[in-house]
């Protein structure tokens, strides 16, 4: 099988050389399969870049270094907790709205129905 991951060594912003001083263990690979710039911490794919090797990458390599996992897990937390309360949010909205509109029917359905024969039996 054909190697399709070619080894970044060196480039013209040296992101590759500023990303290994990170952590000595990374390795940045261009994908040819995927044309995505990876990161990889000895033998197991850490990050994938983007087609970019740009100062943008080199952001998002040192924000999910492993050193700074427990601010990226609080962050992740975060998110997911404003995602479940703007969801909470919403299906009240929906409840609220489909509430009203049941309501406006059957206020619209009273005016329209004749009571007078309310004690017979049809109505049970």
């Amino acid at each position: 099988m054909k190697n399709y991951r070619i080894e970044i060594k060196n480039d013209v912003l040296c992101i590759s050389k500023r990303i290994k001083k990170i952590d000595r263990n990374y390795k940045i690979f261009f994908n040819q399969n995927s044309g995505n710039f990876e990161v990889w911490h000895k033998k197991e794919l850490s990050l994938v870049l983007g087609k970019t090797l740009d100062n943008l990458a080199l952001l998002k390599t040192h924000k999910t270094n492993i050193r700074n996992s427990k601010t990226l897990l609080q962050n992740m937390e975060e998110t997911n907790e404003k995602l479940k309360m703007n969801e909470n949010d919403d299906l009240e909205n929906k409840n609220k709205a489909l509430l009203s509109s049941l309501l406006s029917y059957l206020d619209k359905k009273s005016c329209e129905t004749d009571f007078k024969d309310i004690n017979t039996t049809k109505w049970f």
